[in-house]
């Protein structure tokens, strides 16, 4: 499935058959994923492989990323709606650990990039409405209040549909705060991530 040269060189008809009812041992995934990866499990080149009945598997160095494991999840990043290696250095583990993983999750599957192209779209549309408010804010500042209330209540909301886009329960937050960070704006970090960040999203 990749090209990078794997410990494991042949297959593993028996698997991890003593896994079988660890709870330890799985992970929620959809139907794509699970297709794609069937019983593939890419060890690191210079891994142990796991022996029955004892704990050596928690010492194999695995390929594919560990969505439950925060260090992992930071090493896929977004490029838009594509998912992308966060390291660029193509020759860095960590960036071989992400691409096999974006190939192997199937990360790059059509409904999968659909469902993304949405919820982008919708974080483009109240970025956008937010940054109309915000100019509006510095226009009408001390020129017209009435102008300037009604300008920072919508910068409000917008900038709060935003912080909602980010809650651990939404999909796809990974993609949205890669967005907004992509914006470099001061008053996303100020009125969006900040707040976010408090709230703990994140």
């Amino acid at each position: 499935k990749d090209p990078y040269p794997e410990r494991r060189t042949v297959p593993d008809l028996t698997g991890y058959w003593w896994l079988s009812y660890d709870i330890e041992n799985f992970r929620l995934a959809s139907y794509k994923p699970n297709q794609i990866k069937r019983n593939y499990f890419p060890l690191a080149s210079t891994s142990i492989i796991a022996t029955p009945l004892n704990n050596t598997w928690k010492k194999e160095v695995n390929m594919l990323l560990d969505p439950c494991i925060k260090a992992d999840s930071e090493l896929l990043t977004y490029s838009g709606i594509d998912p992308i290696e966060s390291n660029t250095d193509t020759a860095s583990i960590e960036h071989i650990r992400a691409r096999i993983s974006i190939k192997v999750y199937g990360l790059k599957f059509q409904r999968l990039v659909n469902a993304r192209s949405r919820e982008y779209q919708h974080a483009k549309n109240y970025f956008n409405e937010a940054s109309r408010n915000w100019n509006a804010m510095n226009v009408y500042r001390g020129v017209n209040q009435d102008a300037y209330h009604l300008a920072k209540t919508n910068f409000s909301n917008n900038c709060g549909y935003l912080i909602a886009m980010l809650r651990p329960d939404k999909q796809f937050t990974k993609m949205i705060l890669a967005f907004l960070i992509g914006t470099n704006k001061n008053w996303i970090n100020q009125y969006v991530l900040q707040m976010a960040d408090s709230k703990k999203y994140f």
